[in-house]
């Protein structure tokens, strides 16, 4: 399954990350998914449950420490992803989060003493990371005899959205406004009237399918991806290197994640982030 194509989400994977971070509707709605992920009472997730900043690296130097959302309580650490093509680097990639969010634990001998939070990846994938068709992925260290969990640090959860798109939309109007399936079948479900029929009465998902609605025709409008026509004028008037610069600086001003801005912009994180400190 690796380099897997599959048809575009109705709402896309940039586009889902400032849906979840850009209002208090989106982060409630993003501890909806997570109580339903974990399988973990909405009271007991929520509990002081904040955005972190998404940089969880413990030393500059090393790569691959900035994730799409990170959240952080007295108990747990959760870490979401979203993903929209599947590939071997991005399965390294997304492993490595939780070896920095260890290592940020850990970062005297005397913290080894002290019990780690437990680790909670949730990776929303546009594709089906087994090729079974599961919808949902639990990963653990197991004892391969008994099956037995082994050093509890962490679990990892992938959601499989692929298979929401082959799922009827009166089935999904069936199952429990809690489920996974209800909550995050408007992500994939590009028919009007089927969005309609499912959410119609729930308004609160209304609400979060309004807001997606306007973040993409937002983003659309501020940010077509064709990095040439973006950058072209900018170019013109201020040469190639300053033209990228300020194009970053205008991204950066919008909020834009820094991993958008480096696809756009062919700029290093690093060099964002110095650009970041100038503002």
């Amino acid at each position: 399954m690796i380099n897997t194509k599959i048809k575009d989400l109705y709402i896309r994977d940039d586009v889902i990350k400032r849906l979840f971070t850009s209002s208090q509707n989106g982060l409630e709605y993003l501890t909806l998914i997570i109580s339903a992920a974990l399988k973990m009472p909405l009271e007991l997730v929520s509990v002081k449950l904040q955005l972190k900043h998404p940089d969880i690296g413990v030393n500059e130097n090393v790569v691959n420490s900035e994730t799409d959302i990170i959240l952080e309580n007295d108990e747990i650490f959760v870490n979401v992803e979203i993903n929209a093509n599947n590939s071997s680097s991005l399965q390294r990639k997304n492993f490595s989060y939780i070896c920095h969010l260890i290592l940020r634990q850990t970062p005297k001998s005397k913290d080894f003493k002290t019990k780690l939070k437990k680790i909670y990846q949730i990776n929303i994938n546009a594709f089906d990371i087994l090729g079974n068709d599961d919808f949902v992925v639990i990963s653990k260290i197991l004892d391969v005899k008994s099956h037995k969990e082994l050093r509890p640090y962490f679990t990892i959860i992938d959601i499989n959205l692929e298979k929401l798109m082959n799922i009827s939309y009166n089935d999904i109007k069936k199952k429990d406004h809690k489920s996974l399936e209800y909550l995050l079948y408007f992500l994939v479900c590009k028919n009007e009237e089927e969005l309609d029929s499912v959410y119609n009465g729930d308004v609160f998902m209304e609400k979060i399918i309004d807001e997606a609605k306007k973040l993409t025709l937002n983003f659309d409008a501020a940010l077509p991806y064709n990095r040439e026509e973006l950058l072209k004028q900018s170019y013109y008037e201020l040469g190639e290197a300053q033209g990228i610069k300020q194009t970053a600086i205008k991204m950066l001003k919008e909020k834009i994640d820094v991993n958008t801005i480096t696809k756009i912009t062919g700029l290093s994180k690093k060099q964002i982030k110095d650009l970041k400190r100038e503002l």
